[in-house]
């Protein structure tokens, strides 16, 4: 699976049992600012048991990942 920004917890569970082995992502949210506190999906497959189930390559293309949410949030109304 290839996304521009990491998975929530919702999606990372859908991911777990849909047998997606990779998952490429490239940004993450900023310390402090996501509604789910200091979630991963690292930690998720670890605490479920999942790590050597599931590879996850991150740091792909960030800054260009983050123009892309950026946009998509000032054409929908959610800039901060």
């Amino acid at each position: 699976l290839y996304t521009t920004f990491q998975p929530c917890p919702m999606c990372s569970g859908a991911i777990m049992v849909s047998g997606i082995s990779t998952v490429v992502m490239g940004a993450r949210p900023n310390p402090g600012e996501s509604p789910y506190g200091d979630f991963s999906v690292e930690n998720l497959f670890q605490v479920s048991g999942w790590e050597s189930k599931i590879e996850v390559v991150t740091g792909i293309l960030v800054e260009e990942c983050w123009k892309v949410r950026l946009d998509w949030a000032e054409k929908n109304g959610l800039n901060r």
